[in-house]
């Protein structure tokens, strides 16, 4: 998205001890992009390593190659698979990295292509035993449409398929599964190779599959149920714990803050349940917000300028600023997880990213028309 909009001038208001001046920001938004043409290089880059602890530990720290045994070490399991390489950061990445970038925008765009099958998209692109699913759809739909590389015309079938996925009365496995809201699997024979996932929903993907549905102007009863999921999610005690599989109730916050900074019907429905949840997340920490991990700072902060919320906003930007590295990056933290066993997936690069559109955001809640991060 559009992470190049000029840095706030007003960010030097608060300097929490020289981190938050104007140029100092710039000066790290400069070197955090350094750090990222430099370490996005060669045939692994925009991959994804992988922990066993979400704060990703440097000596904790493995490639997917690496899981299986990991795993079978660390928890006395087996896995039941060998861990391919993953497509999603490469989504995730083009979703955050500004047109400005021609280079990296290609080379994501190429990766993410590969992840496809139609009107779907496969976390590992390389591995057809795994079945495409609504998030990895959801999140690349999205990001290869705002850098005009989906056209309308199958953005609407994106839409379509999406709304495919909505639950139908059925057995659980034991999760609350609502009639009508779009689940993380789809329930079809499209992938015949694929092993069945299971009935399941995650708020976050659901945040995600909204947002294609608001994106391609689809007013299915999927994307009423999936809206009135979201909302209830936001009410509940259940956001402060994060999700399935994502462990950060930041992750929520900031997936089901996009869509209210671009669309005027998304706003008016969960805005104000959104910005309720932001004040009940930053109550329930036991510390100051800004002593949170770098990731979960820079997720926090976007999900506040999405939402409009000006309160503490310089002293996030500028602790965020402060817990930038010598060589320009931020540290890797686990950004989303397996469902079963706790397999953190991560990076400094994908740290970095958001960091770096946390500091170059500008406060996009009502009455902003700019697209959301």
């Amino acid at each position: 998205m559009h992470v190049s909009d000029p840095v706030d001038a007003t960010a030097g208001t608060d300097t929490y001890g020289g981190a938050g001046t104007a140029d100092s920001i710039g000066a790290s938004i400069a070197r955090g992009w350094t750090f990222l043409r430099t370490a996005t290089r060669g045939p692994s880059a925009w991959t994804l390593s992988l922990s066993l602890d979400v704060r990703m530990p440097s000596g904790g720290v493995f490639r997917a190659a690496q899981a299986r045994e990991h795993v079978r070490t660390a928890l006395g399991r087996e896995l039941g698979y060998d861990v391919g390489t993953d497509g999603f950061g490469a989504m995730l990445a083009l979703q955050l990295t500004p047109a400005a970038e021609h280079d990296l925008v290609c080379a994501l765009a190429r990766r993410v292509g590969d992840c496809r099958s139609v009107n779907r998209f496969r976390f590992f692109p390389d591995d057809f035993r795994f079945a495409a699913d609504t998030d990895c759809t959801a999140v690349a739909a999205a990001a290869l449409h705002a850098h005009g590389l989906l056209p309308e015309p199958h953005l609407d079938a994106v839409a379509e398929e999406l709304a495919g996925a909505a639950a139908h009365r059925g057995p659980a496995d034991g999760i609350d599964v609502r009639e009508g809201v779009v689940m993380v699997y789809w329930e079809d024979d499209v992938e015949p190779g694929a092993a069945p996932r299971g009935r399941k929903h995650d708020p976050v993907a659901c945040a995600n599959t909204a947002y294609v549905f608001h994106l391609a102007g689809h007013r299915h009863p999927a994307c009423d149920a999936t809206m009135n999921y979201l909302r209830d999610h936001a009410a509940s005690e259940r956001l402060l714990h994060g999700t399935r599989y994502y462990p950060a109730p930041a992750a929520f916050l900031y997936a089901a803050s996009r869509g209210c900074a671009r669309f005027d019907a998304y706003e008016a429905a969960l805005c104000e349940p959104l910005r309720d949840a932001y004040r009940r997340y930053q109550e329930s920490t036991t510390s100051d917000a800004c002593e949170l991990p770098a990731l979960e700072l820079a997720l926090m902060s976007i999900a506040a300028d999405n939402l409009g919320i000006e309160d503490g906003r310089h002293r996030r930007r500028a602790a965020l600023a402060g817990l930038q590295q010598p060589d320009g990056s931020w540290p890797a933290h686990g950004y989303f997880r397996t469902g079963r066993t706790p397999l953190y997936f991560g990076s400094s690069w994908l740290t970095t990213l958001f960091a770096v559109t946390a500091l170059s955001s500008q406060n996009r809640g009502r009455g902003h028309s700019h697209a959301p991060h």
